[in-house]
């Protein structure tokens, strides 16, 4: 299943990439690549507070995966979602010093 979401995802089927992230989970729940994905898969669909749960779920399976890092960051830097997390943020900024000024702007600034 995993594979074919790639597929998807390239001809803009996003409700079947992401039924295609739900049926890998329901494979493999412990592998947080698909969980990851499921989360960008509905940030695309607007659905923020979804994606949110997808991200931290991929996030508490593998702390270090870059892409839920910076999805999460993006729809909570750009305010897709009421419950900024100041923590987070300066969690993103540690480890991505180049990557947070695209995504908060000058989040100094900003607080």
């Amino acid at each position: 299943w995993f594979e074919r979401t790639a597929t998807f995802d390239k001809m803009g089927k996003i409700e079947q990439e992401w039924t295609s992230y739900e049926k890998t989970i329901a494979l493999e729940d412990n592998n947080a690549s698909p969980w990851c994905n499921k989360g960008i898969a509905l940030s695309k669909l607007e659905r923020y507070k979804e994606a949110l749960d997808a991200l931290e779920k991929a996030l508490s399976i593998d702390e270090s995966l870059t892409a839920a890092w910076q999805n999460k960051a993006y729809i909570l830097g750009n305010g897709f979602v009421d419950d900024l997390e100041k923590g987070f943020i300066s969690s993103f900024i540690i480890r991505f010093p180049a990557k947070a000024f695209g995504i908060f702007g000058n989040p100094i600034l900003s607080w």
